[in-house]
C-alpha cells in the first residue's frame, strides 16, 4: 500500500500563515473585535476544527474518495482567502470564521484519516515506516508552506503599499 497517494495539507498551512493575518474587518463587521482579536479567533476556530475532527476520527472510517477530495476543497478555501486578502469582498467576519473552522476540520480529517487508514490497512512490518513517511512529508509540507507564505504575504503587502501614496 503506497502512502504517497494520501493528500497532505499544504494549502491550509499556507492560508493560515499567509492570509489570515491580512484579513481584517472594521468593528461594525467583526462583532467589535480588535484586529489582534480577529487574528486570534481565526486560529482558535481553526484549532477547534482540528480538535473536533480528530476527536471523532476513531469512531468513523473516512472513505478514500473523501480523503482524495479534500485538497480540492482546500484549494477553494485558499483561493477565497487569497482574494479576500486582496479585495475584501466578504461582508462579515462570521463567514471567515466558518471558513477557518472548515479549514481546521479538513486539516484534522486529512492527517487523522490518513494515519488511521495507514494504521488499519498497512502490514505490521511496514506500518511504522509508513507512518514515519507521512509524518515527515507533513512536516516538510508545513516548512515549505511557511516559507512560501513569507513571499505571498510580502506580495500582498506590497500591493497595499503601492496603492497608497
Amino acid at each position: 500500500m503506497s502512502v504517497f497517494g494520501y493528500p497532505k495539507s499544504f494549502r491550509n498551512i499556507l492560508s493560515d500563515m499567509g492570509y489570515f493575518q491580512l484579513i481584517h474587518f472594521d468593528c461594525d463587521h467583526s462583532f467589535d473585535l480588535s484586529l489582534q482579536s480577529q487574528f486570534r479567533w481565526y486560529f482558535t476556530l481553526y484549532m477547534f476544527g482540528v480538535f473536533c475532527v480528530r476527536s471523532v476520527i476513531v469512531l468513523i472510517t473516512v472513505p478514500s474518495f473523501v480523503l482524495c477530495s479534500l485538497p480540492f476543497i482546500q484549494c477553494l478555501i485558499t483561493a477565497i482567502l487569497y482574494f479576500q486578502s486582496l479585495h475584501f469582498f466578504i461582508p462579515h467576519i462570521s463567514i471567515v470564521f466558518v471558513l477557518a473552522f472548515i479549514q481546521g476540520g479538513i486539516s484534522g480529517i486529512s492527517y487523522g484519516g490518513t494515519l488511521d487508514r495507514i494504521h488499519k490497512k498497512s502490514e505490521l512490518k511496514a506500518r511504522e515506516f509508513n507512518m514515519a513517511v507521512v509524518a515527515t512529508s507533513d512536516t516538510t509540507g508545513i516548512c515549505l508552506a511557511g516559507f512560501a507564505s513569507i513571499f505571498i504575504h510580502n506580495y500582498i503587502c506590497s500591493r497595499y503599499l503601492n496603492s497608497y501614496p
